[in-house]
């Protein structure tokens, strides 16, 4: 079948969480009680090539193409004074295409809910979160498909830094996923690092990277994904914020070389301040 390796890394792909649907969460710092967050996101993603299991890159088979856009709903809503609930909700298009034929999907996707605790507020910040991700309902056997299909349990464990002397913050995280049916247990770990550009502008960069820790199938043909890219963010009041940023996708195994783009538009009502992560607003503390 012509069509069947690339529709095999648009699958693996899926596996893993894609780099572009990353909202801009509280990270390292998270909304008090009767604080929120809300973000819509719109996203865009195409591969052309993918990584082999030895990590070379290669040109998909018969000129194949993968492609993927959707929009994503995400809100953290104070519960407690440091407990928050966090929903993600998207809505995707997946295409893959040869020289011989064009398959397409469209749907609801993946729902995620979880909890996040503030353990600590001052510097550094810290903030653990668990949650769990279901399908909504889409068929998992036919490619494209929406996701993998599969139930998971997720949660991670994020350190943040506010740095004064740049007008900014770094913050990382490092997460883990486990799939169900698959018994899967997948690794992440994120990092982000902005800087304030006067008021309003904050420019910065932001890196993820996915891999399977332990698997009931062979790690040597478990996806791996390295991918980096910039954010720019304009605050336009203390309550809305325009964002656009990108995700290259440039190292990995048996996964897509993927380019994304996105952009956002996000809401707050945060007692944070302009260092606390992505979720300040822009009073200093």
């Amino acid at each position: 079948m012509r069509l069947a390796r690339p529709l095999l890394f648009t699958s693996l792909t899926l596996g893993l969480i894609a780099p572009a649907a990353r909202a801009f969460d509280g990270g390292a710092w998270t909304v008090g009680k009767g604080e929120w967050y809300s973000e819509m996101q719109g996203f865009r993603s195409s591969a052309s090539n993918f990584f082999q299991s030895n990590g070379d890159a290669a040109a998909l088979p018969d000129n194949g193409r993968n492609q993927s856009m959707g929009i994503t709903s995400y809100s953290e809503i104070g519960w407690k004074k440091n407990l928050s609930l966090s929903i993600l909700l998207p809505f995707e298009s997946h295409v893959s295409s040869t020289d011989a034929q064009t398959l397409s999907v469209t749907g609801l996707s993946d729902l995620a809910l979880g909890l996040r605790l503030r353990l600590k507020e001052s510097q550094p910040g810290l903030v653990i979160d668990a949650g769990w991700k279901a399908p909504l309902g889409y068929e998992k056997n036919l490619e494209p498909t929406l996701g993998n299909g599969r139930q998971e349990l997720f949660g991670a464990a994020h350190i943040g830094l506010e740095l004064p002397k740049i007008n900014g913050f770094v913050q990382a995280s490092r997460g883990m996923r486990f799939v169900g049916e698959l018994s899967d247990v997948r690794i992440n770990t994120t990092a982000d690092l902005a800087a304030w550009i006067g008021k309003r502008v904050l420019v910065g960069g932001r890196y993820f990277d996915e891999g399977v820790w332990s698997s009931t199938s062979a790690i040597s043909e478990a996806p791996h994904s390295y991918a980096a890219g910039p954010v720019l963010l304009v605050r336009m009041d203390e309550r809305l914020d325009l964002s656009a940023g990108s995700f290259y996708q440039w190292a990995g195994h048996n996964v897509d070389k993927t380019m994304a783009y996105y952009v956002s538009v996000g809401f707050r009502q945060t007692r944070l301040n302009r260092l606390e992560g992505f979720l300040g607003t822009t009073k200093f503390q």
